[in-house]
């Protein structure tokens, strides 16, 4: 906290007056009394004199100036002197000389120690003393010394009067100062000095007190993170950059708080807001959409990408710190999927009790035979046949029964255990490949790599070693990585791509458009399939955007002699649809849902004599 100094101009006056107008005046009674041989008082008076001047002479003008220590120095040492020289004269056997030019010095007292109305009740009774004193020693004063008396009592009440009058306008002064700073400080606990928004302080009190209400509204917590913002901060520097957060913050004071009148920022480029009402999701994407608008930054114009994540209540908490808690959790999430506003799920928090079990669970789950693969059936939607399915692991638990791969992928890949299952579902599902191409049922299986896979230099050589039993099996199995796994590390993912497409492994890209998009990859990679992401397919029939993207990007698949493959296809109607665009395999709850491998040839031998979509 930076100290509070007194302003140069509020101290320079009374510094002068000590200075400028008290030395001259010690300096002729130090003369008077050493001509007249009063050598003490002309020592202490000495003394005063150069403790008035050698301050200013040692130190420089500008630190006398800020530290108040100074601003009562020609005071006090005047008392000072005042003092000790009425002690020598009643040492001396009473007042002789000049020496009862010093009594007026009694008034800075009276201001002093009763303030300046009672004060001057005290300069009478020293004016009374001073009469009392002049009639008892008048003989002892020539007429010229009795006038010297009179201009010296009246410069010393009235510099007396001047002195005191400005160390009580300095103190007023310094008080408000004192009050304002504290005020200042005390909204600094509670705000963001940038944006004066709440901080995170701020933040928990104002959701402690609308969670005390009597009756407690929905109520919603909501934190938004700009995704670019060290990146902008970089390129336009940080004045631009608190521009920027500036006005990040007044819209999410406009149009985000409307409802609590609550909004905070938490860090550099993390904000929160209150959110009350029955439709918070809505509130949060609208203010998303305000967000993304473009700023103004001097002569640039500034798009960002927010994150946002939600915690409810009372569902995800009952209290201010797991409301935030588990919003940050949310947060977290809609970064990790590139998505937002993200509503907070327990089986993403890392810290929840749940998920600590089921990690100390997981470890050894396929040692204990508890994982299982289940098959989602592709099919050719010409013929209605099946020629392919998805390998999809299920956790089926001794106590919880099956828990969804939503639950338990997450943990794996944030522990480090995703390697080690990875190669367990590989091997699981080139032996169930083998006993299928036994029964004569040319279905070939699809399986999805991880993040972690494809960042591993080693991974082909664990798939190598793996298919060692099965020389002839690769060209049966298609290898499905996601976009966004792929532009994580592309130079190493690349690498490692190339290698299992050298083994005879169908390369699929899954979750075609929802990430880069970059068909640069496409040529670079070894692909032979592009799979349509299910947000799109199930909206083709409804909205003629979505429709749109389907049908470019099937025929760009046969531009580039790749096969296009449709999931999530729910409907007989989605299905013909893509039939009729050239789509050509299609997967969804339409045709089935995940099944036990056991169950797989059954549904293949019924399709192959009944089409489950005959050819239109």
């Amino acid at each position: 906290m930076e100290e509070y100094r007194v302003p140069t101009s509020e101290r320079a006056p009374q510094l002068k007056l000590c200075l400028g107008v008290v030395c001259p005046v010690v300096l002729f009674m130090a003369l008077i009394n050493y001509s007249e041989q009063h050598f003490s008082l002309a020592l202490v008076e000495g003394v005063v004199l150069v403790t008035l001047f050698l301050p200013p002479l040692l130190i420089p003008m500008r630190t006398m100036l800020r530290h108040p220590i100074y601003l009562d120095a020609g005071e006090g040492l005047l008392l000072t002197g005042a003092m000790i020289i009425f002690i020598l004269l009643l040492i001396e056997g009473g007042v002789a000389g000049s020496g009862i030019l010093w009594l007026p010095l009694f008034p800075f007292a009276a201001f002093h120690l009763r303030g300046i109305r009672r004060g001057w009740l005290w300069i009478a009774l020293s004016t009374v003393l001073a009469i009392i004193v002049l009639i008892h020693e008048g003989s002892v004063y020539s007429t010229k010394q009795l006038w010297m008396f009179v201009p010296a009592y009246g410069f010393y009440v009235i510099l007396a009067y001047l002195i005191n009058s400005f160390r009580l306008q300095n103190a007023a002064m310094l008080d408000e100062k004192l009050r304002q700073r504290t005020a200042r400080l005390e909204f600094l606990a509670l705000h963001d000095e940038l944006t004066n928004l709440y901080n995170r302080h701020g933040l928990t009190e104002q959701l402690k007190h609308l969670l005390n209400e009597p009756e407690t509204p929905p109520l919603s917590v909501l934190l938004i993170n700009c995704s670019r913002f060290q990146e902008i901060n970089n390129l336009l520097g940080y004045e631009n950059g608190n521009l920027l957060l500036k006005q990040m913050a007044n819209r999410i004071e406009t149009h985000g708080a409307a409802s609590t009148g609550v909004a905070a920022r938490l860090g550099a480029d993390e904000f929160a807001v209150l959110l009350k009402g029955n439709n918070p999701f809505a509130m949060a994407a609208a203010l998303k959409e305000e967000l993304e608008l473009p700023f103004s930054i001097g002569r640039d114009h500034i798009e960002i990408e927010v994150r946002m994540g939600m915690a409810h209540y009372p569902q995800h908490g009952h209290h201010a710190e797991d409301l935030l808690r588990h919003a940050d959790v949310a947060l977290r999430t809609a970064r990790t999927l590139k998505k937002s506003p993200v509503i907070y799920d327990e089986s993403q928090n890392p810290y929840s009790l749940r998920r600590l079990e089921l990690f100390g669970q997981l470890r050894g789950a396929w040692q204990r035979e508890e994982l299982e693969l289940h098959f989602q059936p592709k099919v050719d939607l010409a013929t209605g046949c099946m020629i392919a399915a998805e390998a999809l692991v299920r956790w089926n638990h001794p106590k919880e029964g099956m828990i969804p791969p939503g639950e338990f992928i997450s943990i794996a890949e944030e522990s480090g255990l995703v390697r080690p299952l990875s190669k367990w579902i590989l091997a699981r599902a080139f032996e169930q490949q083998q006993r299928w191409l036994d029964m004569g049922l040319n279905v070939s299986i699809a399986i999805n790599l991880s993040v972690l896979d494809l960042t591993d230099p080693g991974f082909p050589n664990s798939v190598r070693a793996l298919l060692n039993g099965f020389p002839t099996l690769a060209r049966d199995i298609t290898l499905e990585i996601t976009e966004s796994s792929f532009m994580e590390f592309p130079e190493i993912a690349q690498q490692v791509i190339t290698q299992l497409g050298g083994m005879g492994f169908t390369i699929s890209i899954d979750d075609y458009g929802t990430g880069y998009s970059s068909l640069s990859y496409l040529l670079e990679l070894p692909v032979s399939e592009v799979k349509i992401d299910q947000c799109f397919v199930k909206k083709m029939s409804e909205t003629e955007k979505s429709a749109a993207i389907v049908r470019s990007t099937i025929a760009m698949a046969h531009a580039l002699n790749l096969r296009a493959v449709a999931e999530g296809v729910e409907d007989e109607k989605t299905a013909n649809l893509l039939a009729s665009m050239g789509c050509d395999l299609g997967q969804g709850y339409y045709f089935s849902r995940p099944v036990p491998a056991e169950e797989l040839p059954k549904l293949y031998r019924q399709w192959a004599n009944t089409p489950k979509r005959r050819p239109s």
